[in-house]
């Protein structure tokens, strides 16, 4: 029988992208919990609006869980990380009249 050593991983430019992006979620989920009080003030919420907000959050967390893997397969890691960080940056830009900032009179 021959002992056959374990294969290191790859650790090339898009997985250390890859452990920031992570690291940087991580630190986004740990902060919105207490955030969230400070939005539901702020947005004039209901506690059940606002954790109503927090389930579908964790719901579409749990669906690209199951999602990415196959896309990262299918078309690469680098791919997968230029197509969502291009998409956080949509999804954050201001482009909606609600989000305008206007000037303290």
């Amino acid at each position: 029988m021959s002992l056959v050593a374990p294969q290191r991983p790859i650790r090339d430019r898009p997985t250390w992208i890859s452990f920031v992006q992570i690291s940087l979620t991580a630190v986004f989920f740990y902060g919105f919990g207490a955030s969230q009080a400070l939005l539901r003030d702020e947005q004039g919420t209901t506690r059940t609006v606002s954790g109503l907000h927090a389930t579908i959050y964790a719901v579409a967390n749990l669906i690209s869980a199951l999602v990415l893997p196959n896309l990262i397969l299918r078309f690469g890691r680098n791919a997968m990380l230029r197509a969502s960080g291009s998409s956080a940056c949509v999804s954050d830009s201001p482009c909606t009249p609600d989000r305008v900032v206007s000037e303290p009179p």
